[in-house]
């Protein structure tokens, strides 16, 4: 017997999940194939959250129109005017929201005491960059027009943009979109959890765990980006890939709230842009989840504790930024 502790541990419920997948070769999986395997998964680890629900179509500027989910707390009359959470889910570009997200949702709005905007934005490869990018940043936008906010009673002045995965990227897009336009100063908050940020794959965390198939791969998110890309170029693209932004271009971004997976190719991106944040100015409370793998906010079976725990500090920081 060794007293030796392993470089890593996994919480229970995500070794449990790692026993429960099938060995298969990743060179043969496809984005069909994915969007098959997480279609219908609900969220399994406890009732939904009671929320008032409401779908409405946002148009953008080229005339077509994005599905939007409201979720507001249901004893909160439907004229009362809240804060506003845009919150963009992850999925790699390539799925539309997962089981788990209809669950996050409802919850961050009734824990957070806001209106919950969940952007069903369109996804690759039917759509490639920067269209799921500008549709994100076409929510908003719509949002802080005093007449569209009136209509679903929320308040333009109180806004937080929030993602996980892929939406954490699109957030981050989002922001610097909103700083071109000069309208960043309306963001309270950005909040990223386990954000994909690069698309070069060299980090130390991908050195690690980059191989090992901890849902988050190497292969996996080069499959993902290939289909969302437009171009070889957009690598060096700062609204695909901002791992790529200066420090200057981050100056005057919102407070930043970053969650990080500790078992996650995608961990040192993410921490890389907090450092980048603090050395901007900005305000940044960063949290790397240990003994987590990547996808537990979104992915059903991944769902455990710690989901829970994020969502908790999650909420609370909302109640804080919509209260100043």
């Amino acid at each position: 017997m060794t007293n030796e502790v392993p470089s890593h541990v996994l919480n229970p419920a995500h070794i449990q999940y790692m026993a429960a997948v099938p060995d298969v070769d990743p060179s043969l999986l496809t984005i069909d194939m994915i969007r098959k395997v997480v279609s219908g998964q609900p969220c399994p680890h406890e009732p939904k959250p009671e929320a008032s629900i409401q779908s409405i179509q946002v148009p953008t500027d080229d005339g077509r129109s994005i599905k939007v989910d409201i979720y507001r707390p249901k004893d909160v009359l439907p004229e009362t005017v809240l804060p506003t959470l845009v919150y963009l889910p992850g999925g790699g570009w390539c799925l539309p929201p997962q089981g788990c997200h209809y669950h996050i949702a409802p919850k961050l709005a009734i824990d957070g005491h806001c209106a919950v905007l969940l952007v069903n934005y369109s996804i690759s490869p039917e759509v490639k960059f920067p269209v799921a990018a500008n549709e994100c940043f076409s929510v908003f936008n719509w949002v802080l027009n005093a007449e569209n906010a009136k209509n679903i009673a929320v308040d333009p002045s109180r806004v937080v943009v929030a993602g996980d995965s892929a939406g954490g990227n699109l957030t981050v897009a989002l922001t610097l979109l909103a700083k071109r336009h000069g309208v960043h100063q309306a963001i309270k908050r950005q909040m990223l959890f386990y954000p994909i940020l690069d698309a070069t794959w060299s980090s130390e965390s991908y050195k690690i765990y980059g191989d090992k198939n901890y849902f988050s791969s190497r292969f996996l998110n080069q499959l993902l980006w290939d289909n969302y890309k437009s171009s070889d170029a957009d690598v060096q693209n700062v609204l695909a890939c901002p791992a790529r932004v200066t420090v200057d271009e981050l100056k005057e971004f919102p407070s930043a709230f970053i969650v990080t997976s500790e078992v996650d190719p995608l961990r040192d991106e993410a921490e890389e842009y907090s450092k980048k944040l603090l050395l901007a100015g900005v305000q940044v409370s960063s949290m790397r989840v240990l003994h987590a793998m990547h996808g537990f906010l979104s992915v059903p079976g991944l769902f455990c504790e710690e989901s829970l725990n994020v969502i908790d500090a999650a909420s609370g920081i909302l109640r804080r930024t919509f209260a100043k």
